[in-house]
Parts: C-alpha cells; sequence; structure tokens
C-alpha cells in the first residue's frame, strides 16, 4: 500500500504532461504542420527579411506582398521564417483581396454548381483576367475550367480566383539557379473554392498567346512546387505542353500558379565550337594511340620478356587498337553520313557501336588479367592464352551488334522532348552535329545513330518546328 500510495502523485504527473503536450501539438495538426506552424516553439517566431515572422501573428497582409520586392533572399532562403512568408504570400494571392497592388490583377467569380457549360476566362499581361463567353474569340490568353470541377464540389456556390501577376514587378516565383525565362514574366493562378484541387480527368487548359518565337527556343508548360528544391521552384509534373504558331495550349490537372517556361537551346556557333573540340580531340586521341602501339610492338619484339610481359604487351596493344578504332568510327560518323546513303548510314552506327563494345570487353579483359596476376598468382598458365583474349574480345561485339542489326536497331529514330513529344524524324546519319547524338543530348532516346543533315541550324529549326506546331 505504501508503494502504491508512492505511485499515485508520479502517475497524476505523467498524465498531466501528456495532457499539455497533446494541448501543444493539437494545433500544429489542425494547421496541416506547415512551415508557420513549425517554428521554433522558445520564440515562435522567427526573422526574414529584417522581419520578425510571428507564428500567431500574420502581420499586415499589403506589406508582405510588397515585401518580394525588396527582399530577393525571401524566395530563396531555406529559413522556416522565410518559407512561412512564403506560405502567407500564396494564400493571399489565392484570396484576391488585394487586387489593387501594382503587377497582380486579380478576378472573383461566383460558380454554381450546377453549371452547364465550362468557364472560359481570358487574360493579358495587361489587362488581366476577365469572363469570356463561349462565342468570344479573343487573341489573349484564355483559361478554359471543365464544368466536372465544380460538379465535384460539396456547397451550391463556388468561389474562383483568377490572378495574373507580374513576377518582375512582384518580386515573387524567383527559382535557385533558374536558368529558363518566364513568358513575358507572367504568371496565372487558380483558385477554385478553399481546398486544394488535384487528380483532375478532365485538365484544365490555359492557352498562353505569343509571337513567332526565335530558334533555339524550347517551351515547357510549368507551375509552382514549394517544396521543390531549396525554396520552391518550378515542375511540369502533371503538365502537358501543346505547342501551337500563335499560343502554346497548358494542360494541368491540378490548380496552383501556372506559367510557360522558355528554354533557350543550343546556338550554332556553341554547337559548331564544341564539335571543332570534339574533332580535334579525336584526332588527338588518335595520334597517341598509334605512338602506344608502335611503342608496345617495339619494346615486345626488341627485348626479350619472359611470356607473362609479351601476353601484357598483347593487351595493353588491342586496348588501344579499340579506343583507336573507336575515335575513327566518330570521324567518319562526322565526314561521310552527311551525305551518305541510309544504309551507309546504318553500317556506320554499326560500325561505332561495335568499336564502344571492344573497348569495354578489353577493359573487362585487363581486369581479368590484373586478378590473375595478383589474386590467383600460381597455376594460370593457359595454352594460346592471347589467341583466346582476342578472340573474346574482338569476337564478343561482333555478335551483340549482328543481334542488334538483325532485329533493326539501326535505323529511323524520333526525337522527342522531355514530354515526349515528337519533335522530328531522322535516319542513323549525320551531319557535323555528330559525334552519336546520345553522347551530347542525354534528354533525347536515341542510341546507335546521328542526326542527319547539313548544318547544326538544321537540328534548332527541327526542334522548334516541333515546339512551334508546324508540321
Amino acid at each position: 500500500m505504501a508503494r502504491g500510495s508512492q505511485e499515485t502523485p508520479q502517475s497524476g504527473m505523467n498524465l498531466f504532461l501528456g495532457t499539455v503536450l497533446l494541448l501543444l501539438l493539437l494545433p500544429d495538426v489542425a494547421k496541416g504542420q506547415d512551415s508557420c506552424s513549425a517554428l521554433d516553439r522558445g520564440d515562435e517566431h522567427g526573422e526574414c527579411c529584417n522581419v520578425m515572422v510571428k507564428q500567431q501573428n500574420p502581420g499586415n497582409s499589403t506589406h508582405i506582398l510588397r515585401l518580394s520586392r525588396h527582399c530577393p533572399a525571401l524566395w530563396r532562403s531555406e529559413s522556416r521564417a522565410c518559407a512561412c512568408l512564403r506560405e502567407r504570400i500564396l494564400r493571399l494571392l489565392q484570396s484576391g483581396q488585394h487586387s489593387l497592388l501594382a503587377g497582380l490583377k486579380t478576378l472573383l467569380l461566383n460558380v454554381s454548381r450546377a453549371v452547364t457549360r465550362d468557364v472560359l476566362i481570358t487574360f493579358s499581361p495587361t489587362a488581366g483576367p476577365s469572363r469570356l463567353n463561349a462565342t468570344e474569340k479573343g487573341k489573349a490568353g484564355k483559361i478554359h475550367l471543365p464544368r466536372e470541377i465544380f460538379r465535384s464540389l460539396r456547397s451550391q456556390t463556388v468561389s474562383v480566383v483568377v490572378t495574373v501577376l507580374n513576377i518582375q514587378q512582384l518580386g515573387m516565383f524567383k527559382e535557385v539557379n533558374q536558368t529558363a525565362q518566364v513568358l513575358d514574366n507572367t504568371v496565372v493562378g487558380i483558385t477554385v473554392g478553399e481546398s486544394s484541387i488535384s487528380g483532375l480527368q478532365d485538365p484544365v487548359q490555359l492557352t498562353f498567346a505569343h509571337r513567332q518565337l526565335p530558334h533555339g527556343v524550347t517551351l515547357h508548360c510549368v507551375f509552382w512546387d514549394p517544396s521543390k528544391g531549396q525554396a520552391g521552384g518550378w515542375s511540369s509534373s502533371g503538365c502537358v505542353t501543346q505547342p501551337g504558331d500563335k499560343g502554346t495550349v497548358c494542360s494541368c490537372d491540378h490548380l496552383t500558379f501556372f506559367t510557360l517556361l522558355l528554354n533557350p537551346a543550343l546556338d550554332g556557333s556553341t554547337a559548331k565550337a564544341l564539335m571543332s573540340v570534339a574533332t580535334a580531340g579525336c584526332g588527338v586521341a588518335m595520334a597517341f594511340a598509334i605512338f602506344t602501339i608502335a611503342f608496345c610492338i617495339f619494346i615486345r619484339c626488341r627485348f626479350r620478356f619472359e611470356e607473362t610481359v609479351h601476353i601484357n604487351l598483347g593487351l595493353h596493344v588491342n586496348l588501344v587498337g579499340s579506343l583507336f578504332l573507336l575515335n575513327l568510327a566518330f570521324l567518319l560518323n562526322s565526314e561521310l553520313s552527311g551525305r551518305a546513303h541510309p544504309r551507309t548510314c546504318r553500317v556506320l552506327g554499326g560500325l561505332t557501336h561495335y568499336c564502344l563494345l571492344c573497348c569495354f570487353t578489353w577493359m573487362a579483359l585487363e581486369g581479368c588479367q590484373l586478378y590473375l596476376l595478383f589474386v590467383k598468382v600460381l597455376g594460370i598458365y593457359i595454352h594460346h592464352y592471347l589467341a583466346k583474349l582476342c578472340l573474346i574480345g574482338w569476337g564478343f561485339p561482333i555478335l551483340v551488334v549482328g543481334v542488334a542489326g538483325v532485329i533493326g536497331s539501326y535505323g529511323e529514330y524520333s526525337i522527342q522532348n522531355m514530354e515526349h513529344q515528337v519533335l522530328d524524324h531522322f535516319q542513323t546519319s549525320s551531319g557535323p552535329l555528330h559525334h552519336q547524338l546520345w553522347l551530347l543530348w542525354p534528354h533525347l532516346p536515341l542510341q546507335h545513330g546521328c542526326l542527319r543533315g547539313g548544318d547544326p541550324e538544321e537540328l534548332q529549326l527541327a526542334e522548334h518546328r516541333g515546339s512551334a506546331g508546324t508540321p
């Protein structure tokens, strides 16, 4: 009894502490564990851009929206205080209550759940958003909200907020190390109701109007993802880009802040410079390969060594010879395939593939030889050892290339962008933009073949035709 009476006050204290801890955690659960609720519990506020960010006090909304102009670090900092400010800015923009701010234009609509037609909205960087009738045809941008969005909501009337932002004036949506340019510095935000909408079967369509773009520029529909990178960034997940002559259509399965990114491609002068460097590098590599082969043959014939040394020198000669043939195949691609027959192009693709496999095979054989010399050591004599190695090093790649040729791996390929849109069709031959396109352009699913054409500008033109929707 005495022991039980001693534990009763301690049990009561534990129960009290557990209740207090639960009460402290309930606000965070209710708020969804956002960055503002993640501020340190010690002082419940932090500092970002010389502003004290408090957990319970959101501060002046207009001052927060204007803060991005004077503090570029707001959209680049990883601190919890800055993350809290970014979340509050996004919520303020989605509320649509600050349309008088320079660089921000807002449209508020009340749409019935029983709407029978899709909601059409037009927007432009200068005029902002406005309601568009189904019969009107404007040259500005357009937003197409399918009526299924409103039918899936519970309330009879839902508010729709469309915001058009000039991010250059507002200083918002700045991604760390961003190289692409935002079209017209315009970002469009769409909010329906108070809940987050994603996974739409009938996607939302945004048409960004623009003139004919210069060569070497690709378009990507993106949205702002607060969870990307250090402090948020642009993402294309769930969005499909459909380029056109007078505008680009973005089809996305969720609602948030969208824009169109312009990604510069490789210009002609840079491509020619890279090709010159690659050609010179291949030439230098071939010269040193010839010198190495001659030096090894001279030592092997001039001096008498034991059989192991002769085998090692033979291995080195075959490995360097495969590297010489690989560089030679690259140079042949550069000089011949631009004006060659498609059959010749396929032969060049197979030859380059064969030389590359020979390099890998002889590297593996060198590793096996090192294992025998330093690990196995004793009992490693093999009759006609070097001849058998040559049969493997030069014969095995023939089997692989033969099978690949029979199944038609060396032929016409479709070059696609990151959204799997076909830019153009090319045969497996190459012009000056050569050296196996898959070595220079890792995002394109092209192997064992090169670009057919006579000038690097043709690749940019073909890519631009694909991105602009021109047949």
